[in-house]
C-alpha cells in the first residue's frame, strides 16, 4: 500500500520528481569522476616515484644518509646486488655510486647530485633510457660521458657533445675532478631531477672517488609490492649492519598521501 502511494506520490509531479532523479544522478556520476580521477593521478604520481626516481626499497650504510660522504659506501656490494638479484620476489636491482659536487661548463656552473649506474641494471629499474629527448643512453663501452637533464642544460648553456667538468670528494675527503662529455639529455616529471641528477658510469665515477668498486646505494624494485615488509624483513636479518628503507620512508609525503587516501 504504501509503495503504491509512493509511486503515485513521485508522478504527482512529474518535472519536480524529474528534476531530483536527474540532480541525484548527476551528483553521484559526478562524484564518483572525481574521485576516480584523483585516485588515477595519485597511483600515477607513485608510480612514477617508485618506477623512475625512489625504487620499492633502498639499502644505504648506516651513515650514509646523514653525511652523504663518499667513504660511507656498501662493502662487498657485488655479492650483495647478485644475492638480491637471484630472489624470486626481486623484479629488478641496481647498485649506484653517489656523490654531490659542482658541475661547470664553459659559460657558468651549477650544484649537482652525481650518480654513477650501471646502464644496463638502472633501465631496468628506473626506466631512464626512455626519458632520453636528445642523443643517447650511457653504454659499458664508452669511458666519461656523461647524461643530464634538460633544465641543467639550459642552466649550464650547454648541448649534445658539449663537455662539463664534474668536481667533488672523494673517499678521503680531497677534491677531485674530472671531465666529461655530454651524451644524452633527458626530460623527467620530476623538476628537481631534471635540474639536478648527473648520470655517468658507475665505474668512472667509483675509480674518481676510489670506492673500490662498491656503491653506496642499491635500489630494489619487487615484483609484488604487497611483499615489500616480508623482503625487508628477510634482508635486514641477513644484513644487520645496513639501512634499508622502503619507499614510504624515503618520501614521507609521498607515504602520507598514500596513506591519507587509503
Amino acid at each position: 500500500m504504501l509503495f503504491v502511494i509512493a509511486w503515485k506520490n513521485i508522478w504527482r509531479n512529474k518535472v519536480r520528481s524529474l528534476v531530483v532523479m536527474v540532480a541525484v544522478m548527476l551528483g553521484l556520476w559526478a562524484g564518483a569522476f572525481v574521485l576516480s580521477y584523483v585516485f588515477g593521478m595519485i597511483n600515477q604520481r607513485l608510480d612514477d616515484a617508485i618506477g623512475s626516481e625512489i625504487s620499492h626499497l633502498q639499502l644505504h650504510h648506516p651513515d650514509f644518509n646523514t653525511d652523504y660522504e663518499p667513504k660511507f659506501h656498501i662493502d662487498q656490494s657485488t655479492s650483495l646486488i647478485d644475492d638480491i638479484a637471484d630472489n624470486p620476489n626481486v623484479l629488478a636491482v641496481s647498485g649506484r655510486v653517489l656523490t654531490y659536487g659542482m658541475v661547470a661548463s664553459p659559460t657558468t656552473s651549477s650544484g649537482g647530485k652525481i650518480i654513477g649506474i650501471d646502464p644496463k641494471s638502472e633501465h631496468s629499474v628506473t626506466k631512464l633510457a626512455d626519458n632520453i629527448v636528445e642523443g643517447e643512453y650511457l653504454t659499458l663501452e664508452e669511458k666519461n660521458k656523461v647524461v643530464i637533464g634538460k633544465k641543467l642544460a639550459d642552466k649550464l648553456k650547454v648541448k649534445l657533445r658539449s663537455k662539463i667538468v664534474l668536481t667533488f670528494q672523494d673517499a678521503e675527503g680531497d677534491i677531485v675532478a674530472g671531465a666529461f662529455r655530454i651524451k644524452g639529455i633527458f626530460r623527467s616529471y620530476n623538476s628537481s631531477i631534471e635540474d639536478a641528477n648527473i648520470y655517468v658510469r658507475d665505474a668512472d665515477l667509483a675509480k674518481l672517488i676510489n670506492t673500490k668498486g662498491n656503491v653506496h646505494e642499491v635500489a630494489v624494485l619487487m615484483k609484488d609490492a604487497d611483499m615489500i615488509g616480508t623482503y625487508i624483513d628477510q634482508i635486514s636479518h641477513e644484513n644487520p649492519n645496513l639501512i634499508i628503507e622502503s619507499w614510504d620512508k624515503l618520501s614521507p609525503e609521498l607515504g602520507l598521501l598514500s596513506d591519507s587516501f587509503d
